[in-house]
């Protein structure tokens, strides 16, 4: 994916989650949140949102369902990111079976080793990339529709301006 694509999906889901909570704080009031609640210290602006809340916010808003795409897709980078520290080992293995002169038998096996493990760190990364495209996905239909239903309860007097 360009980088291009992945700052804009990364800005649209910031803007998206700011809109979903401030639809859902308009009735609480706009000084009971605390992600615009901001003071200027020194000339820079600074946010009381921790990031552990900003973690806590998005986590309340996942499915059960999303949740475990995400624990799937985090178990299968895990899985990868194995196989990929396999790798090193497995090619010095292949290596030194071919300068060693161990036999032919020998470097075909540590050729298919080093082909198991590359085949299952591929597969690993698919069902990782798998798993966290469908539950971003799935969670930013979720945000949207969220949004746009508090939208839509809002009275007449929420859209004027004067």
């Amino acid at each position: 994916m360009p980088a291009r694509a992945v700052a804009d999906d990364a800005s649209a889901l910031c803007g998206v989650i700011c809109l979903a909570a401030c639809c859902k704080s308009r009735s609480r009031g706009p000084r009971s949140m605390r992600s615009t609640a901001t003071h200027q210290s020194g000339g820079s602006s600074q946010t009381s949102t921790s990031l552990f809340w900003l973690f806590k916010q998005i986590w309340s808003l996942l499915d059960k369902s999303d949740k475990l795409w995400l624990g799937g897709g985090a178990a299968a980078l895990l899985m990868a990111s194995l196989m990929n520290l396999l790798m090193p080992p497995l090619v010095a293995s292949a290596l030194l079976s071919s300068v060693e002169k161990r036999g032919r038998d020998a470097l075909l096996a540590s050729a298919g080793k080093l082909v198991l493990v590359a085949a299952a760190g591929s597969v690993f990364n698919g069902i990782r990339a798998y798993a966290f495209h469908l539950a971003r996905n799935r969670f930013l239909q979720t945000i949207r529709n969220r949004a746009f239903n508090n939208l839509l309860k809002q009275d007449m007097s929420y859209y004027d301006r004067e």
